[in-house]
């Protein structure tokens, strides 16, 4: 029998054990040692969840949605705001429209004048823990920085008689710390509701 050296195991935490000597009758096992929430109490089962859900329950997950109607023509900006700090944000979007829209997502941004600072929610309705983005509606924009990608939704310039559309970010992006984000949503129709749905965690790589 060939052995195989495939990756390198972090046992710092001494979770890691080896049974065998390697021979048919006793090959090479690995033993896992698992405790805690990692241990469902009922089976004794392993419990995997995902990052983000984990992070969740460590209480660094944030969500932010809303709507707006907005007028033909027009746009409306947010900025997003990091702190300079390792701890950064994981973030996905969703964005979606009544009717004809566009969205544009700007990195490296200036800073923009008035609007409204959002109140980021943490998922863990228990938890007091809040969020180091600073996220502002409303606001008038300063240079635009660099575009990071853009998106058409929806079709149609009547609500009524309009496909709406929906475009995702599914893979999360890691925000650069100490930088503004411009997000710049306009509305190809009259009364249109746009809407945004942010969702992330914060987390300090090792």
């Amino acid at each position: 029998m060939s052995n195989f050296i495939i990756g390198t195991l972090d046992d710092s935490e001494g979770r890691f054990s080896s049974q065998g000597d390697g021979s048919t009758a006793t090959p090479y096992t690995l033993e896992v040692a698992v405790g805690g929430n990692s241990v469902d109490e009922t089976t004794g089962s392993m419990v995997i969840t995902t990052q983000e859900h984990h992070e969740i329950h460590e209480e660094n997950h944030y969500f932010l949605e809303n709507y707006q109607d907005v007028g033909s023509g027009v746009s409306l900006y947010m900025t997003i705001v990091t702190p300079d700090t390792t701890k950064w944000a994981h973030m996905v979007a969703l964005f979606s429209s009544e009717a004809e829209a566009y969205y544009e997502v700007y990195e490296g941004a200036a800073a923009g004048t008035g609007g409204s600072v959002l109140t980021a929610r943490n998922n863990n309705r228990n938890s007091e823990n809040t969020s180091g983005l600073v996220i502002t509606l409303g606001v008038t924009p300063g240079a635009t920085g660099t575009l990071l990608f853009a998106h058409k939704l929806g079709s149609g310039t009547n609500p009524s008689q309009s496909s709406p559309g929906e475009s995702s970010r599914g893979s999360e992006i890691i925000l650069a710390q100490d930088t503004i984000y411009l997000v710049k949503m306009t509305s190809g129709a009259a009364d249109n509701a746009i809407s945004y749905r942010l969702s992330w965690y914060e987390h300090t790589n090792k």
